[in-house]
């Protein structure tokens, strides 16, 4: 450098060493004529620094020193650290702001574009021993605060962050995945000696006759030791690789929010965001995921020793009946193998490291849920067997009969695909699904289909008497036609043999929409996911079988209510009902007909309506004793015979004005009281369909007033294209409820010839379009 030139950059003065001081730097004398803010933003930088140093930078051997101090003099060192720390953290914070304003003044600042590029070399290598001696600070802050001495596990996290920020990622890991490494060797080690002290209690109790009773004996003691070990292991491993990822992406999200600044700071930020998913992290993670399968494989091999885990599958793939398993017992080794594959599930889920770093481990794991698997096969088989040859009667509502089977075979069923559904292995939930599945099968025996169809030759219901006064000679013939006729099936057997076969159906529609369900959520699942698990998801193909034999049972039920409805309307019902519209005249006049508007003289009100829902029992006993949606389906099939039979006794009956409108009040009538038995709920007016029609036919001022009814109800009357009978045809089944049962155009005319004041010509000359 030339002799009188001004050099372009001025170093700050060195720092002062006080022998007072322990050899701790004084902070720098600022020059009172600096004109260069870079050097300003130097010097107080150094200074910040020296501040730090003399108030937080104490060295290890002096804490070690204290250690000995504290157990002599019992001093509480870990207050005095405490304290400390809390005032580290705003020096260091005024630091990191010197930090970014070195940054701000070498690319931002006012000198920054006339800097030379020799300038900015030096700079650099400036701002370089800053950051570095920066991260010397935050490392000794990390160490003290990782140290076995007296740790802060509460401040550790932050003072690595800030370490990965200084660019000291590679020395800030190590010493924190030291620590955290510890930690979790203390904590599981903690967990094992806890479980190893009541191992050989548990194997006594486990070799007991009740298992449970033992376990209830003492007062606070863990019924299930093995699931609490395993729970704290796994679960603070959880923890530890949780935070390290939470911390990961926390500084992400700050690293690409300083990225879009554009300043300098950004370049640093960058670097920081690209070693998150760097191999540091990974390494960190993986260590604890190492520790963590270690100590749980032990566990397992302790819990599968001390449980009997093994035997417990021997012994349920050998027993040939309930006599030869304790079915309480078993019950009781599901519930904590549930457990256990659950925690060890969901943790293999969440660390989801490759195949290769969690073998060993989820090798045992599948060996456990082959074994639970068998287990809860055997559970399901024997209790299934044991429900149905144990079915009686229930009430399940007041006056509403249905057999234990269907309360509790759903039950068993369900109970073990739940717990299957928690041990969040598909082998498991797919094992478990196909079996029930397998047991309800109408092939499967024990058959609950079988038991739940035989439930109609049970002869232990008998009904009462039925009530309002003694039966007439036809009440008598049609109540021993119901009794003795039909092969002496009693309609109170029939009604508790629908009533179980609806309740079973209900039940199994539960559990496919739980199938169903589990399908969905596993169908969501990633590939990624669905890969570490082991495959796709394949519970909604069992949910698909499981829906074919629901169908069947399904069959079933229509088919024992078509029977029951067939068994009543024929025993007498359709022709009691012919014999009374055969004695009703339908050719009165106004005067009549306001004599029979209360019911009085009609036969139709008096004789048949008071017979079918007042004398008769069996429909009073079908209202009392039917679930809601059996007895809804019972009297919709009573109505669909009720009405041709109703239109069939008509066709040959003349009306006038009059008799038109006291056939719409016997309908009327008639459906009102059907209704009643559902207390409201569903439809008749597709069984109703051509009744309704004609009676509004029957109705009419005049036959041209056909042409404005077709108008307001265009689907009264077939296209003429549609011969008379074609709507009955399969090809030609209407789908809507208002178009069931369309009157073709010659049964139109021929309901209108029935008026009497209507002329035949009139009719005939009537033209559909």
């Amino acid at each position: 450098m030339a002799d009188g030139q001004e050099p372009f950059f001025q170093l700050p003065p060195s720092p002062v060493i006080d022998e007072a001081s322990d050899g701790v730097a004084s902070p720098p004398e600022p020059e009172e004529s600096s004109t260069d803010p870079f050097t300003e933003a130097i010097v107080r930088f150094h200074m910040t620094l020296a501040e730090v140093q003399q108030q937080h930078n104490r060295p290890l051997s002096e804490l070690q020193t204290e250690k000995y101090r504290k157990n002599k003099e019992n001093d509480n060192i870990d207050e005095k650290l405490l304290a400390g720390r809390d005032v580290a953290a705003p020096a260091l914070g005024r630091l990191m702001e010197d930090l970014d304003g070195i940054r701000a003044e070498m690319y931002v600042g006012d000198t920054a574009a006339e800097t030379s590029p020799e300038q900015k070399d030096v700079q650099q290598e400036m701002l370089e021993d800053c950051e570095r001696k920066t991260g010397d600070v935050v490392l000794n802050l990390l160490r003290k605060a990782t140290s076995a001495i007296a740790p802060d596990p509460a401040a550790a996290p932050a003072w690595f962050l800030e370490c990965v920020r200084l660019k000291q990622e590679t020395k800030a890991a190590n010493i924190y995945g030291g620590f955290l490494q510890r930690r979790l060797i203390e904590s599981t080690e903690d967990a094992l000696q806890a479980l190893d002290s009541v191992r050989s209690l548990r194997r006594l109790q486990m070799g007991s006759s009740n298992s449970q009773a033992d376990d209830s004996e003492g007062v606070g003691q863990d019924s299930q030791p093995h699931v609490t070990g395993l729970s704290r292991l796994l679960g603070e491993a959880s923890r530890m690789i949780g935070s390290l990822r939470g911390e990961g992406y926390y500084c992400e999200d700050e690293s690409s929010q300083d990225a879009e600044t554009g300043t300098a700071g950004s370049r640093h930020a960058a670097r920081f965001s690209s070693w998150l998913s760097g191999p540091c992290l990974a390494r960190m993670v993986t260590s604890l995921n190492n520790i963590a399968q270690q100590q749980a494989l032990k566990l397992l091999k302790w819990y599968s020793e001390d449980c009997s885990v093994r035997e417990w599958q021997e012994r349920c793939l050998s027993a040939r009946g309930t006599e030869d398993l304790v079915v309480q017992e078993l019950d009781f080794a599901l519930d904590e193998l549930q457990l256990v594959l659950g925690l060890s599930n969901r943790y293999l889920a969440f660390v989801a490291a490759p195949r290769e770093e969690c073998m060993d481990l989820f090798i045992q794991v599948q060996e456990l849920a082959g074994c639970y698997v068998s287990m809860e096969s055997a559970y399901c088989t024997f209790n299934v067997a044991k429900a149905i040859a144990w079915g009686q009667p229930t009430e399940v509502q007041e006056g509403v009969l249905v057999s234990t089977l269907v309360e509790d075979v759903p039950m068993i069923l369900n109970r073990s695909i739940e717990r299957a559904t928690q041990t969040l292995s598909d082998q498991a939930i797919l094992a478990v699904a196909s079996r029930a599945t397998e047991l309800l099968s109408p092939d499967s025996v024990p058959s609950f289909a079988a038991a739940l169809q035989a439930l109609v030759e049970d002869r232990s219901l008998t009904g009462v008497e039925a009530g309002g006064g003694a039966m007439d000679q036809f009440s008598r013939a049609l109540q021993q036609q119901l009794d003795e006729e039909e092969g002496n099936v009693t309609h109170e057997a029939m009604i508790y043999a629908i009533n179980s076969m609806d309740c079973a159906v209900a039940a199994m529609k539960k559990m496919q929409d739980m199938l169903l369900e589990l399908g969905v959520r596993g169908s969501c699942e990633g590939e990624s996911q669905q890969r570490a698990r082991g495959g796709p998801h394949m519970v909604e193909a069992v949910a698909q079988e499981f829906g074919r034999v629901l169908k069947q049972y399904g069959g079933y039920l229509e088919v024992l209510l078509d029977d029951f409805a067939s068994r009543y309307v024929s025993s007498g019902i359709l022709d009691y009902l012919s014999q009374v519209v055969g004695r009703t005249n339908y050719t009165i006049d106004a005067t009549t007909y306001e004599k029979e508007a209360a019911g009085r003289g009609d036969p139709f009100v008096t004789q048949f309506l008071d017979y079918m829902f007042v004398k008769d029992k069996v429909l009073r006993d079908c209202k009392a004793g039917m679930t809601g949606s059996a007895l809804l389906g019972f009297v919709e099939r009573v109505a669909m015979s009720l009405s041709p039979a109703l239109i069939q006794a008509l066709e040959e009956k003349e009306f006038t004005e009059w008799g038109g409108m006291k056939l719409r009040q016997q309908v009327r009538l008639l459906q009102e009281q059907l209704m009643e038995l559902v207390d409201g709920h569903g439809t008749l007016l597709p069984q109703f369909a051509r009744v309704d029609q004609m009676v509004t036919l029957l109705n009419l001022d005049s036959p041209a007033d056909v042409h404005y009814l077709m108008m307001l109800k265009p689907d009264i009357v077939q296209q003429p294209a549609c011969g008379l009978g074609e709507h009955n045809s399969k090809e030609d089944k209407p789908k809507s409820a208002e178009v069931v049962g369309r009157l073709t155009p010659a049964e139109v005319k021929q309901i209108l010839k029935q008026r009497v004041e209507f002329d035949p010509r009139a009719v005939e000359s009537l033209i559909f379009k």
